[in-house]
C-alpha cells in the first residue's frame, strides 16, 4: 500500500525485511498495488514515466508516444503493507561501515562459493568488524571475509542470510543489535555533516576518536515534521546543504525568470546549470565540460535541461601532499582523495545536483552501474588521467 505523500515502505513476504525510501516526488493519494514486482517493471518501460493519478481505479503511466493504464488492487485484499510507524530500532551494539565495492565483493562471492550465511564478527574494544560469508550447516565449507572499520560494545558473533540483503548499490552504515535484526542506511549523501565539512574549510581534518553514537549521526537524526513545519533534532547537528542547495535555488529563479515572461535564458551558480530554449539564432547554450586537471574535454550545446557538475577541480586544500576535496564521503567521514569529476544532465538542477554529489562520493564502478539504471539523468565520469566513462544517453561532446 503506498501513502500520500513522499516516503515509501514496503515489506518482504516472510516479515522480515523492512525497507523505507524517502524521494523527490509525492504521491497525491493512497493506493494499492499487489504485484509490486510487475508495477515498478512496468514504470521501466518509460525512458522519462510521468505518473498520473486522475482516477480512482488506475493510474496512468505515460512517457513520449507511449501509455499504460495499471489498476489499483483493494487495499483489503493486499497480501502485505508495511506498518505506517517506524520500527525503533533496539540499539546498536556493533556499527560499520560498507563500501559499496565491498558489497558486490561479498554478494559475488557468495555467487561463487555457494556460501549462504554472512557472520558479523566484532570484539570489545576493537576498531575493526569482521564480516565472514560460510555455510553454517557445513563444518568444511569453504569461507570468505572482508575485515572493515568499525565499533562495538563487546564481543558477539550474529549471523543473517545474505539472501536477505536487499539493498540498492552504493556505501551503507550498518548497526547490528545483539537481539537479531540489522540496520542498512545508504550514505551517498548525508545533510548532517556539516561539522566535518566546516573542519574541511578551515583546512583542518578531523582528528578525534567519536563515541559510537557520534560517529554514525546521520539524516535519522533529523526529523521533519511537515504538519507544523518544524524540525527536531536527536541530537547536536551542523547540517551542510551543499549537495543540494544550489540546484535547488538554480531552480528557483529560472522559475522567477520565466513567470517575468523571460522565454531565453541560463542560470549558472557554480557547477549548477539550467537552461530555457536556446537563445536567438543559436541551437542551444554552449558548455564546456572539463577534465579534473582543467583541461576542458568538450563542450555540448543544451537547451530546456539541466546540468550539475561536481569535482575537486576548484575546491581543495593540500596537506602532506595529499590533495583534499571538499567532497566528505558519508561512510569514512573524510574529505575524498581521489580526482574525479561527475557531470549530470537532470530535468531540474536540484535533481542533477543531489546525483552528481551522490555518485560523486561513491565508488566510480557502482555510480555508474546505477546511472546506466536511472532513467531520469545522464551522466560522465571524468578521472583524472583516465578516458572518461559515459552513460549510453549522454550527448556527444563536440571539440571547442
Amino acid at each position: 500500500v503506498f501513502r500520500s505523500g513522499s516516503t515509501v515502505r514496503t515489506i518482504s513476504n516472510a516479515e522480515n525485511i523492512l525497507a523505507k525510501f524517502t524521494g523527490e516526488e509525492v504521491f497525491p493519494t493512497d493506493f494499492a498495488i499487489y504485484d509490486l514486482s510487475q508495477f515498478l517493471s512496468g514504470i521501466s518501460l518509460f525512458n522519462d514515466p510521468q505518473l498520473e493519478f486522475t482516477s480512482n481505479d488506475f493510474v496512468s503511466i505515460r512517457g513520449g508516444r507511449t501509455s499504460a493504464k495499471y489498476y489499483f488492487s483493494d487495499p483489503e485484499i493486499t497480501l502485505k503493507s508495511a506498518p505506517e510507524k517506524n520500527v525503533n530500532f533496539p540499539g546498536a551494539d556493533s556499527q560499520f561501515n560498507l563500501s559499496a565495492d565491498d558489497l558486490v565483493a561479498l554478494q559475488k562471492a557468495s555467487a561463487v562459493y555457494s556460501l549462504p550465511d554472512l557472520t558479523f564478527q566484532s570484539e570489545e574494544g576493537s576498531d575493526t568488524i569482521k564480516l565472514i560469508l560460510r555455510d553454517k550447516e557445513n563444518d568444511t565449507s569453504n569461507t570468505y571475509d572482508i575485515t572493515v572499520a568499525g565499533c562495538s560494545t563487546g564481543t558477539y558473533s550474529l549471523d543473517l542470510k545474505i539472501e536477505n540483503i536487499r539493498v540498492l548499490p552504493g556505501d551503507y552504515s550498518v548497526k547490528v543489535s545483539q537481539h537479531l535484526i540489522s540496520e542498512w542506511t545508504n550514505t551517498d549523501v548525508d545533510i548532517t555533516l556539516g561539522r566535518l565539512s566546516s573542519k574541511w574549510r578551515e583546512k583542518k581534518l578531523p582528528q578525534e576518536k567519536a563515541s559510537i553514537r557520534e560517529s554514525h549521526a546521520s539524516y535519522q537524526d533529523v526529523v521533519l515534521n511537515p504538519g507544523s513545519k518544524s524540525v527536531l533534532l536527536r541530537q547536536t547537528l551542523t547540517i551542510d546543504l551543499g549537495g543540494i542547495a544550489k540546484g535547488y535555488i538554480a531552480d528557483q529563479l529560472m522559475i522567477t525568470l520565466k513567470k517575468a515572461g523571460i522565454k531565453e535564458a541560463a542560470v549558472i551558480i557554480g557547477g549548477e546549470m539550467v537552461f530555457t530554449e536556446a537563445p536567438p539564432g543559436k541551437t542551444g547554450w554552449t558548455v564546456g565540460i572539463e577534465r579534473p586537471s582543467r583541461q576542458l574535454l568538450g563542450v555540448l550545446s543544451l537547451s530546456n535541461t539541466a546540468l550539475s557538475t561536481s569535482g575537486d577541480s576548484y575546491q581543495f586544500f593540500e596537506k602532506d601532499g595529499v590533495r583534499h576535496a571538499h567532497l566528505i564521503d558519508p561512510s569514512s567521514r573524510k574529505p575524498k582523495t581521489d580526482r574525479l569529476n561527475v557531470t549530470i544532465l537532470a530535468r531540474s538542477a536540484m535533481l542533477a545536483d543531489a546525483w552528481a554529489t551522490a555518485f560523486r562520493v561513491s565508488s566510480p564502478k557502482a555510480a555508474l552501474k546505477l546511472a546506466e539504471e536511472e532513467k531520469e539523468i545522464e551522466a560522465v565520469f571524468i578521472p583524472f588521467g583516465k578516458p572518461a566513462a559515459f552513460t549510453a544517453g549522454f550527448p556527444k561532446l563536440e571539440k571547442p
